[in-house]
């Protein structure tokens, strides 16, 4: 899992189209494509081997991908959001560095309000499978609340 989600159709592979596309006009497709290579994949990675050596069923492990996707999307969207509305200080890290660097984010294409509704509904689909999974996803249900909404 770890091997497929971080090398060229994983993380790598988004991190290359990522730096391919910089300075480039980046259709949703593309953009959700690099998310979820890049943050999905890591996040999918993590979920995932959790999963497994929890005892997870192959059934269960689909389920905590699907879920770990739209988190990892859910979690770029807000990253895009912070970085025009947060403080370098709050984040801690630059912010308008995407504007710099002449990347596109969500939003570029949709602008704030837009982007936080898509980031809303992603973390939705999560959180309603999360709690179809039962008491025992408690810290995951409220894990993946803080990613999607954090404000830092």
């Amino acid at each position: 899992i770890l091997a497929e989600k971080t090398g060229i159709y994983g993380m790598i592979g988004g991190q290359t189209v990522d730096v391919e596309l910089t300075g480039k006009a980046v259709p949703r497709e593309k953009l959700d494509f690099i998310y979820r290579l890049k943050t999905g994949a890591l996040l999918e990675a993590s979920m995932m081997i959790g999963a497994i050596l929890g005892g997870a069923s192959e059934e269960e492990g689909k389920r905590v991908e699907e879920i770990a996707s739209a988190v990892g999307l859910a979690f770029q969207i807000q990253d895009d959001i912070l970085d025009v509305t947060s403080t370098s200080e709050a984040l801690g890290k630059p912010v308008l560095s995407d504007e710099k660097n002449q990347k596109t984010t969500y939003v570029t294409l949709f602008g704030i309000e837009k982007s936080r509704e898509i980031a809303a509904r992603l973390s939705a689909e999560a959180v309603s499978i999360w709690e179809e999974q039962g008491e025992g996803c408690a810290f995951l249900l409220e894990l993946t609340k803080y990613l999607t909404t954090r404000t830092f």
